[in-house]
């Protein structure tokens, strides 16, 4: 049976050849990306690679959107709020395994692949519920003033989607079941170290990238910078121009807060690998040694080989 045809009796049920070809679109798409998880998902059964390209290509979908946004379509009367709502709308439908009609290409691909593999699986809304948050967060341009508005921006902006890859590692080959005593809710409190680490290990290696892009993807908390600079315009010019005075102390506050966090991540690691299967223990292993180097990297760069060593 076509996977799609379990949603139930309320859902479009486009049958095999629909599904197949939605399967085929996103794993093209996911699988042409220079992605560490990409990578590694290639390795999974066929049932969890169809609920990873599903949820990873659903969130890439809305994320990209809004990070393309240009500053004048941010804010109260930014039109991506409507798209950012329809998403989220479009998207639960096909978690509860309905597809709404209306979508085309590339999102009505998503939409036949998350309602075919979601309902099936352990997975519910949580993790787009909380994306969706951070992305209008963005839409509205509001800052980032403080570490917790960070912290609280990072659980949308990737806490989830590490949730969602964490929860995958966990999963049965036939992605219906998690080990016993394995909770939603503690995958996400597991994630969430590891998510922010990683993302701070993007955010101090894309800092050149992400001002050249546009100071909005400057993803840093005010309180790491308002002694250097003026604002984020000021901060996305003085990485850009390779101004030491700005960028040396920014570079070791971000690897003051990686180090702050290697226990945690040791930790939920430690916590996590009894419920994996040796082939996901070693995807996880090898996802954590990678961001691992390349803090070390970072550090040996900004001259703080010894504070931040990157775990191991």
């Amino acid at each position: 049976m076509n996977p799609i045809d379990r949603a139930g009796p309320d859902a479009a049920r486009p049958g095999a050849e629909r599904f197949g070809a939605a399967r085929a679109r996103l794993a093209a798409l996911a699988f042409a990306r220079d992605s560490l998880l990409c990578r590694e998902a290639r390795g999974f059964s066929t049932a969890r690679q169809d609920l990873f390209l599903a949820t990873y290509m659903a969130m890439r979908l809305i994320d990209d959107h809004v990070d393309h946004l240009v500053d004048v379509d941010r804010g109260w009367q930014s039109p991506a709020l409507g798209a950012i709502d329809g998403w989220q709308r479009r998207v639960q439908a096909a978690v509860d395994g309905r597809i709404e009609p209306g979508a085309e290409g590339y999102e009505e691909a998503v939409l036949v692949l998350l309602a075919g593999t979601v309902p099936p699986s352990p997975l519910d809304g949580r993790a787009f519920d909380a994306l969706a948050r951070a992305m209008r967060r963005d839409a509205l341009g509001q800052p980032l003033r403080s570490w917790q508005d960070f912290l609280d921006y990072a659980e949308g902006a990737t806490v989830a989607p590490t949730f969602v890859f964490l929860t995958l590692l966990a999963l049965d080959g036939e992605a219906r079941r998690l080990p016993a005593r394995l909770r939603l809710e503690r995958l996400w409190q597991r994630a969430r170290p590891m998510a922010v680490y990683c993302y701070l290990v993007h955010i101090v290696r894309d800092l050149a990238k992400d001002a050249a892009a546009g100071p909005h993807l400057l993803t840093i908390p005010g309180e790491l910078f308002a002694d250097l600079c003026a604002d984020r315009q000021a901060l996305a010019r003085a990485i850009l121009q390779g101004d030491q005075p700005v960028t040396g102390p920014l570079a070791r506050r971000l690897l003051e807060r990686l180090h702050t966090l290697e226990p945690e991540v040791a930790a939920a690691c430690l916590a996590i690998q009894p419920q994996l299967s040796p082939e996901s223990r070693a995807s996880l292993g090898r996802i954590i040694e990678h961001y691992g180097d390349r803090a070390r990297q970072i550090a040996v760069q900004s001259g703080m080989a010894g504070p931040a060593a990157g775990i191991r």
